[in-house]
């Protein structure tokens, strides 16, 4: 419960690192209906998150799970599975 609680805190919150980059953790909300603003919000976030799947893909070699034979680039930073 304790890491929830902390995850929770981080969501939104811009964290810099060297040489003036940064990153979020962004949370979606799919599930839930939601007003302009947060689908505003979440394209915003969606985004962000291609953005930093193509660097993912264009900095790192792909990861595939030795089972499935996916990348699991899009699964880490997606949260899928």
């Amino acid at each position: 419960m304790q890491i929830f609680r902390d995850l929770r805190r981080l969501v939104g919150t811009s964290n810099p690192l060297e040489d003036g980059y940064s990153w979020t953790l962004l949370r979606s909300q799919e599930d839930l209906e939601l007003s302009a603003m947060d689908k505003e919000v979440m394209a915003e976030q969606k985004i962000k998150l291609a953005i930093a799947f193509s660097v993912m893909q264009e900095c790192f070699k792909p990861m595939i799970d030795p089972h499935t034979k996916v990348d699991i680039v899009a699964h880490v930073l997606y949260n899928r599975g």
